[in-house]
């Protein structure tokens, strides 16, 4: 919800205002002529109802759109972060995440892939996702971190000094089209 500063006026030549209520969609949501009122994301018609001491009444309405436009927040872990020994072996990588939005459901996705060309050493699949694996046709790997298990494979080319090194990128997407990326 998204705090907003109503500015309601009213007036009367008769009667002093004894009464201002705000309503939205129809239903009270407020009270004064100024209330800060929270609105949830879209089309909100609020509604101004006065009343005087004669017990006239007059509105007014005015539509307010909220557009969320603040992406969710991840961050995330993975662990092992160091494998060691180099054995062609396929080791399972245990993934952490936390994410966060203010205004709306959350959908988390992630891609994995490696440093080295895959196939390095004559082997192919270094990064392992479910039953999908990593090719050089297809080098990275998506995949729903907590639905699908990743693999990856221990190994190193020997052709750089600090190794082989995997990548694994997060998204959160939230339901109005934000997105927040973040690696580990």
């Amino acid at each position: 919800l998204t705090p907003v500063q109503m500015a309601g006026s009213a007036s009367d030549a008769d009667a002093a205002i004894t009464s201002a209520l705000w309503f939205l969609h129809g239903l009270p949501h407020g009270a004064g002529l100024t209330p800060l009122t929270p609105l949830p994301v879209g089309t909100n018609l609020m509604t101004l109802r006065v009343s005087d001491a004669l017990g006239r009444i007059a509105t007014d309405d005015v539509t307010i759109r909220i557009t969320d436009t603040t992406p969710p927040f991840i961050s995330a872990t993975a662990s092992p972060a160091t494998i060691w020994p180099p054995d062609r072996q396929y080791v399972p990588v245990t993934l952490g995440w936390a994410a966060s939005d203010r205004c709306s459901p959350i959908t988390i996705t992630a891609r994995a892939w490696s440093s080295d060309p895959d196939g390095g050493n004559g082997s192919t699949g270094d990064v392992m996702a479910g039953s999908v694996v990593s090719s050089d046709a297809n080098p990275v790997v998506s995949f729903t971190p907590g639905v699908t298990p990743l693999f990856v494979r221990a190994e190193r080319d020997g052709s750089t000094a600090n190794g082989r090194t995997y990548r694994i990128e997060f998204t959160a997407t939230d339901s109005h089209g934000n997105r927040w990326v973040t690696s580990a």
